[in-house]
């Protein structure tokens, strides 16, 4: 009986002991960024004296990463804006829990062909245009094309990752290519496209980092949330006082030459970090209903302050006692 006794004891104990390993947090993220330079800095190492682990997926655009959001394989990532409307039209209990902002946003265009007939947006009705449904480059072909009367439904997307999409416009299948950096100043090193409009103007520079409410009310990931978000900020300050270094970090981390990432980083320019401002909803909500006018997302979504997760910056956090 008495060493049954210890014997459930000492099981009781392990079970306590396996409650205290690491709150594993998983980060999806995309080339270029704070979070590339996050990762590459190894900032997040340190928390793991305090029970945090973090884990990095890579994803090719926004909507690919809110969709492993919404499957649970990821805990938290950053996208633009369009992927965040786009996912909550489709019902992802999604909640933005911070933003970066950039002044002066030149870091997405729409690109045609050097030798194309094509000289200006009017000219697009009609066409073939790739770029990432549901991406930020969805709205900013919208705003673009909104400059010369037209809209969406005046030319014929073809939904195609920004990988695909290069090839199409290279050989033809399609007339133009809607893209974001660094993939926007990749194929514009090449020299074989002309910008037709960039996003300077159009897109306010605001992106968005966001979760999902399984996270919020798991206390341990929202501890671990807290620290990334404190980080992020550290990282936002830090890039603004080393340029240089930045393009280093993510020349480690994405192998694309320093030439081309020192165009993307002098385009982003300086960047903030903050808690999402109430502010914003208008802005979405606004690109929200432009989307289901035109019949491109199913369902209405009301940006109300539910939306909005509050999370505060802080590293000082006790997840687990080690």
């Amino acid at each position: 009986m008495k060493k049954h006794l210890i014997a459930t004891l000492a099981i009781a104990a392990f079970g306590s002991l396996a409650h205290a390993e690491d709150v594993v947090f998983r980060i999806g993220y995309q080339k270029g960024g704070l979070l590339t330079a996050l990762k590459s800095l190894n900032w997040l190492d340190a928390a793991q004296k305090q029970g945090i682990k973090y884990e990095w997926y890579l994803f090719p655009a926004g909507p690919q990463l809110l969709e492993a959001l919404r499957a649970g394989a990821i805990d938290f990532g950053t996208t633009g804006d369009t992927p965040t409307i786009f996912a909550l039209a489709a019902g992802t209990p999604l909640r933005y829990v911070a933003i970066t902002k950039t002044e002066d946003p030149r870091g997405s265009a729409i690109v045609v062909d050097k030798n194309s007939p094509i000289k200006s947006l009017k000219d697009l009705k009609g066409k073939k245009i790739a770029l990432q449904r549901g991406s930020s480059a969805h709205y900013l072909t919208q705003l673009a094309l909104a400059e010369v009367g037209l809209d969406l439904n005046d030319i014929e997307i073809i939904n195609l990752p920004p990988a695909e999409a290069r090839g199409a416009l290279e050989s033809g299948t399609v007339d133009a290519w809607t893209i974001w950096d660094p993939f926007y100043a990749i194929v514009q090193a090449g020299g074989n496209v002309r910008v037709l409009r960039d996003s300077k103007g159009l897109t306010d520079g605001v992106g968005y980092f966001s979760t999902v409410d399984r996270v919020l009310k798991d206390t341990g990931k929202n501890q671990a949330l807290s620290y990334l978000l404190a980080e992020l900020k550290r990282t936002a300050d830090w890039t603004n006082k080393n340029t240089d270094k930045v393009v280093d970090l993510w020349y480690e981390e994405l192998g694309i030459p320093k030439d081309i990432l020192k165009v993307v980083n002098r385009r982003s320019g300086d960047t903030k970090v903050t808690t999402f401002p109430l502010s914003q909803l208008k802005y979405l909500q606004k690109q929200s209903d432009t989307f289901f006018k035109l019949g491109i997302i199913p369902n209405k979504v009301n940006f109300t302050n539910e939306l909005i997760g509050k999370v505060p910056f802080t590293k000082n956090v006790k997840v687990a006692q080690k």
